[in-house]
């Protein structure tokens, strides 16, 4: 036997069994004359493989075809979902009380299809390069055991928690997840199996809508679901598209989209900045091109980006392609708790091309501010002047609409 260079392998397969293939298994298998020589190698320098250590021919068998499957569950796999459905109940189980939880499996009680579950189903659908992942429904794992121990409770209504998961993963998420299930028998207990899909690029991040995109998109770290920071949305948006959000085309949107009136307001703004800047030149598409504002489609045709509908874009362009881009001033009256519900606020809506958005919405704000006047010697008419500087205003109004995600679907809100 040449058990040294199989425990130099082992040693190594141990350190990175999350990244390994059934080919590493293979490699590490050809190095001996006897599996079951190789299965007692693997096991010393494995913790959690201990006991197959009195592993023998007769029933080294299921072993092997458990490191198998194994295999397909390991994070380098990218093949598609459908080879997979062999794997079964029992395959799942012997690959827990073998590995634990993987970032490919999960064993849930699964008393109901609650929100752990469907975090889960979440996270699952969103890791990229994951290929998707197994939940094995009705089992439960037996925390005073020292190595991986899972225990099947069974699942008392299992077509009950199919229809309901089915429905849950359909409905809660920004995008219907359709989960693969089966029931099966595991001891006389009736277990599911769900196998969740990865999404599509372009259909990244799944969240919960209720949630938001900030709070409710989930990732996959090892074998936790982790909510989604703001690089990893970064992470999703990159794989949807090479170009980045602002620069991305707009489906239903054409040049008719874009308002002259809103080029004009730019050209203004610019010439008082600065009067010889060549822009002002140039004539409306060379001006939009340079801006980023209009790319060519697979087509060859001139179509309006995110960033271009955003900054010149008409108002009903705007309310059909982003319908909760806009700012709403809420008018609160006083401070104390208003008597009729049903006219507790009340709302101005705002909704224009992003240069004439912030000086509607300057001028909302300051008509309700409160003012002193000033009266210059010699003059005769009176200047007012608001309590909080105008300056004030304007950059507050800039930043919050500038340094915003455009992606949410959600107002931008100013509270009197």
């Amino acid at each position: 036997m040449r058990l040294q260079p199989v425990a130099a392998k082992v040693a190594r397969f141990h350190r990175t069994r999350n990244s390994a293939t059934f080919r590493d298994l293979r490699e590490l298998g050809q190095l001996v004359d006897d599996e079951v020589a190789f299965v007692r190698a693997l096991a010393l320098q494995t913790p959690g493989l201990a006991s197959f250590g009195h592993l023998s021919q007769r029933n080294l068998g299921p072993f092997v075809a458990t490191m198998r499957h194994t295999d397909a569950l390991l994070r380098v796999s990218h093949q598609p979902a459908h080879p997979l459905l062999m794997i079964t109940a029992l395959d799942l189980l012997q690959s827990l009380n073998l590995l634990d939880e993987t970032e490919r499996i999960e064993a849930k009680r699964a008393r109901e299809a609650g929100k752990s579950l469907l975090e889960t189903v979440c996270a699952f659908a969103n890791e990229p390069g994951l290929g998707g992942g197994w939940l094995l429904l009705g089992v439960v794992r037996e925390e005073m055991a020292l190595f991986p121990s899972y225990q099947v409770e069974g699942v008392a209504q299992p077509d009950k928690l199919c229809a309901d998961l089915a429905t849950q993963c359909r409905e809660v998420f920004n995008v219907p997840v359709r989960v693969e299930l089966s029931t099966e028998q595991v001891n006389g207990l009736a277990v599911v199996v769900a196998f969740v899909p990865e999404a599509q690029p372009q259909d990244k991040p799944i969240f919960f809508k209720a949630q938001g995109l900030s709070k409710g998109s989930m990732r996959r770290i090892g074998s936790t679901d982790q909510h989604c920071t703001e690089d990893d949305l970064a992470v999703f948006y990159q794989g949807r598209q090479r170009e980045s959000f602002d620069a991305a085309l707009v489906p239903d949107a054409t040049l008719e989209d874009l308002a002259p009136e809103a080029l004009a307001d730019y050209r203004q703004a610019r010439a008082e900045n600065n009067r010889d800047a060549e822009e002002l030149r140039w004539s409306d598409e060379e001006l939009l091109r340079s801006l980023g504002c209009i790319a060519k489609d697979a087509g060859g045709s001139w179509r309006p980006t995110v960033a271009g509908l955003v900054l010149f874009g008409r108002a009903q362009a705007l309310r059909r392609c982003f319908p909760m881009t806009r700012v709403d001033y809420i008018r609160v009256p006083g401070r104390e708790w208003v008597p009729d519900p049903e006219r507790r606020f009340d709302t101005l809506e705002l909704r224009d091309p992003l240069f004439r958005l912030i000086r509607r919405a300057q001028a909302a704000v300051l008509d309700d501010l409160p003012k002193g006047f000033n009266l210059p010697e010699g003059e005769l008419q009176r200047q007012d002047k608001p309590v909080i500087p105008q300056r004030v205003i304007r950059e507050a109004l800039v930043n919050a609409l500038m340094h915003r995600s455009y992606r949410s679907q959600g107002p931008m809100q100013i509270i009197r």
